[in-house]
């Protein structure tokens, strides 16, 4: 009996370590698929935690939007604040998301089924959310121009195939391109942020690019570095952020996206009205995420409000997206072998979006 007893507190104990263990090692709470379960009358909203987040994610929360809009069909409302690219993979993966205000830099190279952050055909662009000039082209102080980039190395991180896009644009107007279609400049690609700076400070590529907002990691070295130009191609801007529907959400319940678009185009719209105010707004929910949303969180970046200023002084608000820009990028992608079997309908499809336009008085996304 006592043998009974002992081995059993023993196993309690052992269980109870190992629980401990595991909160201990965990680095934080971040949304993942497992936290994120709903009813059928619940839907989930994500957007990303980070410096331009999308203005209607942030006013959408805090005013209730789509929460009064939708409620008047019986819907509720999660929202869902995540970042990095392993979770909104796992997100979407799992399809726990029914909408999701995301950077286009990380759905297209999800929708390719290309990268090691998930992969997957079941989420679709129904409309924009930024355009903005996000993206830095950077070289060693020796670069005096793109025409210089022939024969050698540029470094992309995360498989940012808008960057690589961009890039192109750039080399093309100097009758270069990549080697991804042929041409003479070499593109590499390397996974983490931070290592990715210290692999351009230390000399492995001659060039880099790099979205705007990351530029303080190389400020941070004071390493010898230049932006030679700011990557927008032909346009004065790119679409930056976008919203995302779940296709087969799209396809079996219209009506409730054309609800989530009117709502989208209301937050819009106040967005527009309050623009002075989107920096400090991106900041609390920024400081937020990592203060109140996460657990476990022994430090992460402040930044001032003027770094917000600075990021959301080029940004502008809309809910049309570029259709243009999305047609080359699936052209691109295509030619360069990271899309097969897709094509821009698997991408983007605005039809509902003009219908609730329509049915608003607006003009339609063309």
């Amino acid at each position: 009996m006592k043998k009974r007893l002992f081995l059993c507190i023993g196993i309690i104990l052992s269980l109870l370590l190992l629980a401990g263990c595991a909160k201990t090692n965990s680095k934080s709470t971040e949304t993942d698929s497992s936290s994120v379960k709903k009813n059928d009358k619940e839907i989930t909203i994500g957007y990303i935690a980070g410096s331009s987040p999308a203005a209607q994610a942030m006013i959408g929360r805090d005013d209730k939007i789509f929460e009064k809009l939708l409620s008047e069909k019986g819907y509720t409302v999660k929202w869902v604040h995540t970042r990095s690219r392993d979770n909104t993979g796992k997100l979407m993966d799992s399809e726990d998301i029914d909408f999701f205000y995301l950077y286009g830099s990380n759905f297209i190279p999800y929708m390719t089924e290309t990268t090691q952050w998930g992969g997957s055909d079941k989420y679709r662009i129904i409309a924009g959310a930024l355009l903005a000039k996000p993206y830095l082209l950077v070289t060693k102080p020796d670069i005096k121009s793109v025409k210089e980039l022939d024969g050698k190395t540029v470094g992309i991180s995360n498989h940012d195939y808008i960057e690589e896009i961009l890039l192109n644009k750039e080399l093309q107007k100097v009758g270069l391109k990549s080697k991804q279609i042929g041409g003479t400049v070499n593109v590499e690609y390397q996974d983490v942020q931070v290592e990715f700076a210290k692999s351009f400070i230390s000399g492995k590529w001659d060039a880099i690019t790099l979205i705007t907002s990351m530029k303080y990691m190389i400020d941070e070295q004071k390493a010898p570095s230049k932006v030679l130009l700011t990557m927008t191609g032909d346009k004065p801007n790119i679409d930056y952020v976008q919203l995302l529907g779940r296709k087969e959400l799209i396809d079996s319940n219209p009506e409730l996206v054309k609800l989530v678009l009117k709502a989208h185009v209301m937050a819009t719209e106040r967005a527009l009205a309050i623009k002075d105010r989107l920096p400090a707004m991106a900041k609390k929910h920024y400081d937020d995420y990592f203060t109140k949303e996460l657990t476990n969180v022994a430090q992460y970046k402040v930044f001032p409000l003027d770094y917000y200023l600075k990021v959301w002084k080029p940004i502008t608000v809309t809910y049309a997206p570029d259709l243009d820009f999305f047609r080359d990028t699936v052209d691109y992608l295509t030619a360069a072998g990271y899309l097969k079997n897709k094509t821009i309908d698997n991408v983007i499809d605005v039809t509902l979006l003009n219908e609730v336009l329509k049915e608003m008085g607006k003009p339609t996304v063309q």
